[in-house]
């Protein structure tokens, strides 16, 4: 990880701060947030994840409220959870409040209240647990970018759908806590890859009934009525999935 270089670290070191803007125009420093930097070489090569982790340790380090934590996308990738089609170009925070939130070119502060035994500490900077990590990116997230999250969080990390909705049963009249229950039902640590992740909602939203454990890389096939029933994997068996037909009108 490249190095986090402060301004009062390099005031003590005797730069000025006219030289430190220097460096960043002349391209020796790229500016992370206010009052951090890193070298432009250490970071050049680095993945939008790792440059977000970056500038997480440093907005991270400047926090004074004793209430801040990690959170949403942020919080995922400091967890490790990979994240499909989701924006790395802000920092999310939490602060433990109902009010005040605020968003800001490089971090967007959330005011979402949170108990203690929904925090916890990666790498030394504290953060939303897995299991209301995923609460948060299904409130604040289209289904499919959050299924992504969710089932990769259930894959390799071991949260349960269970655990995600009793977070949820906590604060019943957040916003988007309908569209994030539908999530944690449909989570499936049997998705391999976000590509899997990515079927079982386009199987799902096309009414098929998808009941997998496992699903089995197929190529696309398509018909005349668009994509055919996804084999999927169930007890050991190879099965289809069911087309769920609407119920003819009565009367």
């Amino acid at each position: 990880m490249a190095r986090i270089i402060t301004r009062s670290q390099a005031l003590t070191d005797g730069f000025t701060d006219s030289e430190l803007r220097r460096f960043c125009r002349d391209g020796t420093l790229t500016r992370l947030r206010r009052g951090a930097y890193a070298g432009a070489r250490d970071i050049e090569n680095l993945t939008d994840t790792d440059r977000h982790l970056l500038v997480v340790r440093a907005t991270m380090a400047r926090a004074t409220a004793p209430d801040t934590v990690s959170s949403h996308a942020s919080a995922a990738l400091l967890h490790g959870i990979t994240l499909w089609d989701v924006p790395l170009g802000t920092v999310h925070l939490t602060r433990n409040r109902r009010t005040g939130g605020r968003r800001g070119q490089l971090r967007t502060v959330h005011a979402s209240p949170y108990d203690p035994d929904e925090i916890t500490e990666v790498e030394g900077l504290r953060v939303t647990t897995v299991a209301r990590t995923i609460a948060d990116l299904a409130c604040s997230l289209p289904f499919e970018q959050a299924v992504c999250a969710a089932d990769d969080a259930a894959r390799r990390l071991g949260v349960l759908g269970t655990e995600v909705a009793a977070v949820l049963a906590r604060r019943p009249t957040r916003n988007g806590h309908a569209r994030a229950l539908r999530v944690a039902r449909f989570m499936n640590a049997g998705a391999e890859s976000v590509g899997e992740s990515r079927s079982r909602v386009l199987l799902h939203e096309s009414g098929f009934v998808v009941e997998v454990q496992r699903m089995v890389h197929l190529r696309e096939q398509i018909s005349s009525r668009g994509l055919l029933p996804a084999r999927v994997e169930r007890g050991g068996r190879v099965r289809r999935a069911r087309e769920v037909r609407p119920p003819r009108a009565h009367g």
